[in-house]
């Protein structure tokens, strides 16, 4: 949704399947929690920090699950940038950011996600 709100003349239209907008109530970072990452990403921007995401949200398949918590490449850490910008990302959209979206949009979001609204 960034991209085809920040370059709308390269996209024809998308589709997006539980998009990241914000983060979820359950999972959503605390009031204290969310400034010190957006403060100290501006200071310490490689500095990692522990994944907050919990396998158990990715999926409700026991399988999926399993699969994810045992998969090398799924990042345990992050860097204070990355969480910076998953933070900020959906606040650009609900700015006004989404009025640069002029192409057809098909978006689709699980009423049982926690990770995104």
């Amino acid at each position: 949704m960034k991209y085809a709100a920040t370059q709308p003349q390269g996209v024809t239209g998308f589709i997006s399947c539980s998009p990241l907008i914000q983060p979820g109530k359950k999972t959503a970072p605390g009031f204290i929690q969310y400034w010190a990452v957006r403060s100290l990403s501006m200071i310490l921007p490689t500095s990692g920090q522990v994944n907050p995401v919990e396998s158990k949200y990715v999926s409700r398949d026991p399988n999926v699950v399993r699969d994810h918590k045992e998969d090398p490449y799924v990042d345990k850490i992050n860097s204070l940038a990355t969480l910076s910008a998953v933070l900020t990302m959906g606040e650009e959209l609900f700015a006004g950011e989404y009025k640069n979206i002029s192409r057809p949009v098909l978006m689709t979001h699980g009423t049982e996600d926690v990770l995104t609204s």
